[in-house]
Protein backbone atom coordinates (compact mmCIF):
# COMPACT_ATOMS: atom_id res chain seq x y z
CA UNK A 1 0.00 0.00 0.00
CA UNK A 2 2.70 2.30 0.92
CA UNK A 3 4.46 1.62 -2.51
CA UNK A 4 1.16 2.50 -4.39
CA UNK A 5 0.46 5.38 -2.49
CA UNK A 6 4.08 6.66 -2.66
CA UNK A 7 4.58 7.22 0.92
CA UNK A 8 8.82 7.66 1.95
CA UNK A 9 10.42 5.02 3.79
CA UNK A 10 10.54 6.85 6.87
CA UNK A 11 6.97 8.28 6.88
CA UNK A 12 6.00 4.59 6.45
CA UNK A 13 8.02 3.13 9.26
CA UNK A 14 6.67 6.21 11.60
CA UNK A 15 3.30 5.42 11.09
CA UNK A 16 3.72 1.66 11.29
CA UNK A 17 5.31 1.91 14.63
CA UNK A 18 2.66 4.40 15.87
CA UNK A 19 -0.09 2.09 14.70
CA UNK A 20 1.83 -0.98 16.19
CA UNK A 21 1.92 0.78 19.47
CA UNK A 22 -1.87 1.51 20.14
CA UNK A 23 -2.83 -1.83 18.30
CA UNK A 24 -0.01 -4.04 21.16
CA UNK A 25 -2.07 -1.86 23.90
CA UNK A 26 -5.21 -2.78 22.64
CA UNK A 27 -5.00 -5.73 22.64
CA UNK A 28 -2.79 -6.42 25.83
CA UNK A 29 -5.74 -4.62 27.99
CA UNK A 30 -8.29 -6.62 25.84
CA UNK A 31 -6.32 -9.93 26.65
CA UNK A 32 -5.89 -8.62 30.48
CA UNK A 33 -9.73 -7.71 30.89
CA UNK A 34 -10.95 -10.97 28.85
CA UNK A 35 -8.16 -13.40 31.77
CA UNK A 36 -10.50 -11.79 34.68
CA UNK A 37 -13.08 -12.31 32.92
CA UNK A 38 -12.67 -16.05 32.38
CA UNK A 39 -11.69 -16.84 35.36
CA UNK A 40 -15.40 -15.23 36.52
CA UNK A 41 -17.06 -17.90 34.01
CA UNK A 42 -14.70 -21.02 35.23
CA UNK A 43 -16.65 -20.31 38.67
CA UNK A 44 -20.15 -20.10 36.84
CA UNK A 45 -19.36 -22.63 34.16
CA UNK A 46 -21.06 -25.75 35.99
CA UNK A 47 -24.40 -23.75 35.92
CA UNK A 48 -24.07 -22.41 32.94
CA UNK A 49 -23.71 -25.73 31.38
CA UNK A 50 -26.63 -27.14 33.25
CA UNK A 51 -28.96 -24.44 31.88
CA UNK A 52 -27.94 -25.13 28.81
CA UNK A 53 -28.49 -28.38 28.55
CA UNK A 54 -32.15 -27.88 29.82
CA UNK A 55 -32.75 -25.87 27.41
CA UNK A 56 -32.10 -28.08 24.54
CA UNK A 57 -33.92 -30.89 26.06
CA UNK A 58 -36.89 -28.31 26.02
CA UNK A 59 -36.63 -26.94 22.57
CA UNK A 60 -35.65 -30.14 20.89
CA UNK A 61 -39.09 -31.89 23.17
CA UNK A 62 -40.82 -28.70 21.36
CA UNK A 63 -39.83 -29.06 18.01
CA UNK A 64 -40.52 -33.15 18.41
CA UNK A 65 -43.94 -32.60 19.61
CA UNK A 66 -44.76 -29.65 17.21
CA UNK A 67 -43.29 -32.20 13.97
CA UNK A 68 -45.42 -35.14 15.81
CA UNK A 69 -48.85 -33.12 16.03
CA UNK A 70 -48.42 -31.53 12.92
CA UNK A 71 -48.01 -34.94 11.04
CA UNK A 72 -51.37 -36.14 13.26
CA UNK A 73 -53.06 -33.62 12.31
CA UNK A 74 -52.28 -34.08 8.34
CA UNK A 75 -53.19 -37.67 8.63
CA UNK A 76 -56.73 -36.42 10.34
CA UNK A 77 -57.31 -34.12 7.07
CA UNK A 78 -56.21 -37.03 4.49
CA UNK A 79 -58.56 -39.50 5.62
CA UNK A 80 -61.80 -37.14 5.73
CA UNK A 81 -61.49 -36.82 1.94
Amino acid sequence: MAGVMRISATKFLITDATSALFTIALWGGIGYAGGNSIRILKKDLSRIEHIAIVVFIVLFAGWFFFRYFKKIKGDEKGCRN
